[in-house]
């Protein structure tokens, strides 16, 4: 399985090594410098020193506690045993240290420089530097190397400690974004975005919340779609397949031919009638703000269209059915129109068993409305079932004034256009 990087476990790390490469970089520059500095400074004195006169063989001279010799033997016998196995160069500054362990302050220090005269001949110039004895009972202040070593290893230990406040200042409200998108819900979408205390956190959060609104309105649209789907296909599903083995059981004759012409039609009403939901369904379902071109139509013409493909639903029912329109014409998105009509009649037409539907239409506005003298339903899905609910999101998109009444055993609907 592949481990998956923590982005502050990685930002952690990757400062804490730059911090600790850049001070070591720092600490060990400063040990150079340190060491240069003391070249420099010893340098310009020991090799004007060597340039003293009446120095031989076997004949050494002191100056200011510098040894200067023409052969290394003549030097002092501490300083031949320090520098003895040393290939020394000209002009080069030899040294060595001598101290208890590498954090002690030295107890001596040798210092070796060898050089050219203007003659030709060597020179060795030499010095000891012994801490007194008295040194030992003063205050003892860290050489400067301690201090370098001390400053390379709490450099980063201060840095990390500031870096852990600012992950920690920074990770809550990272941590909470995190929470609060995870556990985002349809309450949490009504609420105001929280305050993650910056702007850039904030800023995300608005995203965060937008995306997801988003796509939980795709889903509460899915849903909603198949839930109607469901329950209002069923019908039609089932006359479909009664209908289509009651067609295979049927002979084929002529004295048959009618009944097999009837059986055909009610097919191919209850595909009339899936294609008619299912245009409703789609077009609710739909998140684009495109709407459908604008057609002139004549709504008397609509209404009578639909109610005469929709009677099949009223065949053998005792229901007495009153359409009364008037010539009245139109320019409207055509299709949506006609999508709640035919979702009004039809439904008042299935869920009325017995009495009376009417059909009026004046002007602009139509009324639908059904009364059942026999109470098979649920008062609350009386009439109008899911047309009803699929008809208001269509009057509600295109701002189409839509109003309904319920009673007892009775429904109305009207819709101005």
């Amino acid at each position: 399985m592949k481990i998956r990087l923590s982005l502050r476990l990685y930002f952690i790390i990757a400062t804490i090594l730059l911090v600790s490469v850049i001070s070591i970089a720092l600490s060990l520059l400063s040990i150079e410098n340190l060491s240069r500095g003391i070249n420099f400074g010893a340098g310009q004195t020991m090799g004007r020193i060597g340039t003293v006169e009446g120095v031989s063989d076997g004949q050494p001279v002191e100056i200011l506690g510098f040894h200067v010799a023409s052969r290394l033997q003549d030097l002092p016998e501490a300083i031949q045993k320090t520098f003895e196995h040393k290939n020394l160069e000209a002009n080069t500054i030899e040294k060595k240290i001598i101290r208890s362990h590498f954090l002690a302050p030295p107890r001596s220090v040798y210092v070796l420089l060898k050089i050219k005269t203007k003659t030709g001949e060597d020179r060795f110039i030499a010095a000891e530097r012994v801490m007194p004895k008295s040194f030992s009972r003063k205050p003892v202040h860290a050489p400067p190397s301690v201090w370098i070593l001390v400053f390379g290893v709490l450099a980063p230990l201060i840095f990390l400690a500031g870096l852990i406040f600012i992950i920690s200042r920074v990770a809550s409200p990272v941590e909470a974004l995190k929470n609060w998108a995870k556990n985002f819900n349809v309450d949490t979408a009504k609420k105001p975005v929280p305050d993650f205390q910056y702007k850039e956190l904030n800023s995300l959060a608005h995203i965060v919340r937008s995306s997801l609104a988003s796509a939980h309105e795709a889903l509460d649209r899915e849903q909603k779609f198949l839930a109607h789907a469901s329950h209002e296909l069923r019908t039609p599903i089932s006359v479909v397949r009664a209908n289509t083995e009651l067609l295979k059981k049927i002979p084929n004759t002529a004295e048959t031919e009618q009944k097999r012409i009837e059986v055909l039609d009610r097919i191919e009403r209850a595909g009339k009638t899936m294609t008619s939901l299912t245009e409703t369904l789609l077009w609710l379902s739909r998140d684009s703000g495109d709407f459908p071109a604008d057609q002139t139509i004549r709504l008397d013409l609509l209404i009578e269209e639909l109610v005469s493909d929709l009677n099949y639903l009223v065949d053998k029912k005792e229901i007495e059915l009153m359409v009364k329109t008037e010539p009245y014409e139109l320019t409207i998105a055509a299709v949506p129109c006609r999508i709640v009509i035919a979702n009004l009649v039809r439904n008042a037409f299935q869920h009325t068993i017995s009495g009376k539907v009417s059909v009026v239409q004046q002007g602009t506005n139509v009324c639908i409305m059904n009364s059942s003298q026999e109470d098979l339903m649920d008062e609350a899905d009386l009439g109008f079932g899911l047309g009803l609910r699929l008809s208001r999101e269509l009057a509600q998109k295109y701002h189409w004034q839509y109003e309904d009444k319920a009673g007892l055993g009775r429904y109305e609907a009207s819709i101005r256009f």
